[in-house]
């Protein structure tokens, strides 16, 4: 099924899907149905290149959309969003309403935003639960804000955070893995090399760029085989083969004075299997896939490395 922009023609479809909720549902707390000049209205108010606006195009019309609107007028909310998404009944339940949520999320870091936020009745325990697969945190509850069909509800407040990560699972000729070695305030560990995906950047290419900044590696990417939900923030990793083999020669911001004075020290480690299992290493269930010598998945797999999804993330 085709995610594309929303056009113009759309707007029938888009708002029949959506007023069905109005009479039916929760999914929305309107209690009027939205007119065709209003819904026109909102469509023209959501600039592709601010408020993108996504329909899911099926063989007998749109089964479904999505948005990003502002969550708040004022200044200091302009990297938040909101995320809207709405599928038809008689799509539910195929993951539409995941593809659209997910593509609504790449749309938001492709643009510069920080976070997005899903505000969802906490009677729609299946909303809840898709967003929470597509790497949304709970971030608290609004009890009793809500009123429809003569009865009091409950808002539940998800946030994701935009700016995604990128990295790659980098193996030598021996089957030894990369990893950074971590050292800060007594503490040591390792972690897959990678780095956030900045604005207006692919992540393969953030992967390249973080993995040659912070090992002097040139690698060559190969498939996208995880998706890991770390505290609200995806990160991509894909399989990796060295153009150049000599680490070490990081260049990256990590290793300035100041980073390293609040950050603690880098430095690039091959690692066997073995070391792999008993040293800290991080994201846990990807570094468990290395242990276990799991083949590199055909299609990508979602790892969560968070031990409760829908619990608050601690400080950053």
């Amino acid at each position: 099924m085709l995610l594309r922009p929303a056009t113009l023609a759309d707007l029938r479809a888009i708002n029949a899907i959506y007023n069905a909720e109005v009479t039916g549902g929760t999914a929305t707390w309107h209690t009027q149905a939205v007119s065709a000049e209003e819904r026109e209205a909102w469509l023209r108010a959501h600039e592709p290149d601010r408020y993108p606006v996504l329909v899911a195009q099926a063989e007998d019309g749109v089964a479904g959309w999505g948005s990003l609107s502002p969550f708040n007028s004022m200044g200091g909310w302009a990297k938040t969003v909101e995320c809207s998404v709405y599928v038809a009944p008689a799509h539910r339940g195929a993951g539409l309403g995941r593809r659209l949520l997910d593509g609504l999320c790449r749309q938001g870091s492709f643009l510069g935003y920080g976070a997005a936020l899903a505000l969802v009745s906490a009677d729609n325990a299946g909303s809840v639960a898709m967003c929470v697969a597509e790497g949304f945190f709970e971030a608290g509850r609004l009890l009793q804000v809500g009123r429809k069909f003569g009865r009091s509800l409950d808002c539940v407040v998800l946030e994701r955070f935009l700016r995604e990560r990128a990295g790659a699972v980098v193996r030598d000729e021996g089957g030894r893995t990369l990893f950074i070695r971590r050292e800060r305030d007594g503490e040591v560990w390792w972690i897959l090399p990678g780095g956030t995906v900045e604005p207006g950047e692919t992540s393969e290419e953030a992967a390249r760029r973080e993995i040659l900044e912070e090992t002097g590696l040139d690698i060559r990417l190969g498939p996208l085989g995880y998706r890991v939900f770390r505290h609200g923030r995806v990160q991509r990793y894909f399989a990796a083969t060295v153009v150049r083999a000599e680490t070490g020669g990081g260049t990256g911001p990590e290793y300035s004075p100041e980073h390293i004075a609040t950050h603690g020290t880098y430095a690039p480690e091959w690692l066997t299997t073995r070391e792999v299992g008993a040293r800290r290493c991080l994201p846990l269930p990807l570094a468990d896939a290395v242990v276990r010598g799991a083949p590199w998945p055909a299609v990508a797999r979602t790892l969560y490395d968070d031990p409760a999804p829908v619990a608050s993330p601690p400080p950053a």
